[in-house]
């Protein structure tokens, strides 16, 4: 059986504990049985009886401490220290601010429930905000590949909460072309309809009677677009008919109307 002990009452009423370090007055003075504590200050550990591997740094630190392989670190007898530790599930709490002057290396931030608040994938070096929330990849990756990248780790993204909330894009944004009614047009999809419509009106226009075929044509914003008219002229009435197609519309656009004399 071996001990350390420095202080008046440190250590008083050992009887078979060994390997602790008690240095103080009334360190560890009602240790009886417990092992490999270590406490330093005045009443470090004074309790405990029985606990082994707890270490109690600081006047009066882990005082109520009764248990095992607990760390403390404080200036008196609270059971919230500045610095809490337990051995036994390699956990250390901070019962106040912390500042960093230096880096901090962490994979996984959680909370005080265990959810993830923030977790770094090195294999991708994607970063999830959330525990099933948004996802950035950095463009250095090979995800990324040149651009950062932000995704959402149920595939669906929503920017803003409330009706009032404004969103505002500073430089370019750039849409894909749309393919459902609910999508977003380019500069270039809305150029390509009005080049479509200037081709249509200049198929049909027809300055004479009788029937005509006419093609026309439209140029606007860069983009353009053909058209093939059909009008077909009676005594009484006009039918006529148009079709134009571009390349990056899906489907052709058609037009045609009938028209009376009274």
């Amino acid at each position: 059986m071996q001990n350390t002990a420095f202080g008046e009452a440190a250590m008083a009423a050992n009887t078979t504990g060994s390997d602790n370090t008690a240095i103080g007055r009334n360190a560890l003075q009602s240790i009886t049985s417990g092992s490999q504590n270590t406490a330093v200050g005045l009443g470090a550990g004074s309790t405990n009886s029985q606990g082994t591997g707890n270490i109690f740094i600081g006047y009066m630190a882990g005082s109520q401490e009764t248990g095992s392989n607990k760390l403390y670190i404080d200036n008196s007898s609270t059971t919230t220290p500045l610095i809490h530790g337990d051995f036994e599930t390699d956990t250390v709490t901070f019962n106040g601010d912390v500042a960093i002057t230096g880096n901090l290396s962490a994979d996984k931030v959680v909370s005080s429930t265990g959810k993830a608040v923030m977790h770094f994938e090195e294999a991708t070096g994607a970063v999830h905000i959330g525990q099933n929330s948004m996802v950035f990849y950095d463009s250095a990756g090979a995800i990324g590949n040149g651009k950062d990248i932000m995704a959402s780790s149920v595939g669906n993204i929503q920017i803003g909460k409330q009706a009032t909330d404004v969103t505002s894009f500073v430089g370019e944004v750039n849409v894909p072309e749309p393919t459902k009614p609910t999508h977003a047009v380019t500069k270039k999809y809305a150029d390509t309809s009005t080049a479509m419509s200037m081709a249509v009106a200049s198929s049909l226009n027809s300055q004479h009677e009788g029937h005509h075929f006419g093609i026309g044509f439209g140029e606007f914003g860069g983009q353009t677009a053909m058209a093939i008219g059909l009008s077909f002229d009676f005594d009484k009435g006009n039918f006529n008919f148009a079709v134009t197609e571009t390349d990056i519309m899906e489907d052709p656009a058609y037009t045609g109307g009938f028209s009376w004399n009274f």
